[in-house]
C-alpha cells in the first residue's frame, strides 16, 4: 500500500509533490488523527474543493472531493488568482459540472444559522458554524450534514468529537463566507476557494474561505517519484525545517522591524485574515511579521 507523507509548502508547491488523487480531505485527516497523533499539531491544506454560488435566490456552498476540486485541477491559474485577488473564478460550465458531481455536497448558507464576527471581520464577509464536541445533538439537519462532511460521518464523527474532547477542545468552528457576501460576490459567476484544517492549537477549526494559499502549511498524500517541475522558494519561513526542497534552502533573512505607529491589533486587522488566523496572531504576536511577509503585505 502506498505510504502517506506530510509535505510542507504553499498550496501550489506542496501539491506538485504528491500524486493526484491521493491528497487527504478534512474528514480523512480527522479520522487519521485518531491513530496518527503526529499530525494533530500540523495544519493542512485539504483536498476539499470549495465553490460558492447562487442557486436562484439562495446563496450556497458546494464542497467537492479532490477529483472535482477546480483549484487543484488548475493549480497554477488558481494560485495566481487567489494570491492576486483572493478569489478564483472557474469557467462557468466546469463549475456547474463540479457543483453537480456525484460526490459533491451542497449546503444552503441561509440554513446554517451562522454567527457573525463583527469585531474581527472588518468587511463582515464571514460567518461561522460553532460546534460543541459534546452537545452536537442540538445541530439542525443542515448544520449536522456540514459538520459530518468535515469531521467524519456517523460513528467516525462521534469518535472524532470524543478525540477532540479528550484533548480539551470543547468547541470547533467551520468558517464560511456569509450569505450576503456570497450573494454579492457570486452574482456573475461562482467563486472557487481552497480549504484547510487547523491544528489542535487552533481547535482543529475548518476554513472554507481559503484565499491565503501562499503561507507555508502542510498537505498529506502519496509523494510523486519525481516532482513535475522545480519548486519555487518558500514565501514564509515559519517552519523551514519541515520543508521539502529540490535544492538546499538558502538561510532566511531576519524579518524587518514592525512599521512604526501601528498597534498589534491594527497590524492584524490590516491583514484581513480569517478569524482563526487573527486569533492565532493575537496569541503569537511574534508571528505577525512572518505572516505579513508570507502574504506579501506591505504596510506604509
Amino acid at each position: 500500500m502506498p505510504t502517506l507523507v506530510t509535505i510542507s509548502g504553499n498550496l501550489r508547491d506542496a501539491y506538485r509533490q504528491i500524486q493526484p488523487g491521493t491528497m487527504l480531505h478534512a474528514d480523512e485527516l480527522m479520522n487519521a488523527r485518531r491513530t496518527s497523533t503526529d499530525i494533530q499539531q500540523s495544519g493542512f491544506y485539504t483536498a476539499d474543493g470549495i465553490i460558492y454560488f447562487r442557486d436562484g435566490n439562495t446563496p450556497k456552498i458546494a464542497i467537492t472531493r479532490e477529483e472535482d476540486n477546480l483549484v487543484l485541477r488548475h493549480i497554477d491559474e488558481a494560485f495566481a488568482q487567489l494570491t492576486a485577488t483572493r478569489k478564483y473564478l472557474p469557467g462557468p460550465r466546469e463549475a456547474q459540472t463540479a457543483i453537480h458531481a456525484t460526490r459533491t455536497e451542497i449546503f444552503d448558507l441561509t440554513k446554517l444559522s451562522l454567527k457573525d464576527f463583527d469585531k474581527q471581520d472588518i468587511k463582515r464577509e464571514y460567518g461561522s458554524l460553532e460546534i460543541s464536541t459534546t452537545e452536537y445533538g442540538s445541530l439542525n439537519p443542515e448544520q449536522r450534514r456540514l459538520a459530518e462532511r468535515v469531521y467524519g460521518r456517523g460513528n467516525d464523527f462521534i469518535a472524532n468529537m470524543a478525540m477532540l474532547k479528550q484533548e480539551f477542545i470543547h468547541g470547533i468552528i467551520v468558517y464560511v463566507l456569509n450569505p450576503k457576501s456570497v450573494w454579492k460576490e457570486a452574482r456573475e459567476s461562482p467563486i472557487g476557494q481552497a480549504s484547510w484544517l487547523c491544528n489542535y492549537s487552533i481547535n482543529s477549526n475548518f476554513e472554507t474561505r481559503g484565499r491565503f494559499v501562499n503561507p507555508i502549511n502542510s498537505i498529506r498524500g502519496v509523494p510523486r517519484e519525481t516532482p513535475p517541475s522545480p519548486l519555487s522558494p518558500p514565501t514564509n519561513f515559519r517552519d523551514t525545517q519541515k520543508l521539502t526542497f529540490t535544492r538546499d534552502p538558502q538561510p532566511s533573512t531576519p524579518p524587518p522591524p514592525p512599521p512604526p505607529g501601528l498597534t498589534i491589533e491594527e497590524r492584524i486587522a490590516a491583514l484581513n485574515a480569517p478569524p482563526s488566523i487573527q486569533q492565532y496572531l493575537r496569541d503569537h504576536p511574534h508571528e505577525i511579521i512572518r505572516y505579513e511577509k508570507g502574504n506579501g503585505l506591505e504596510l506604509d
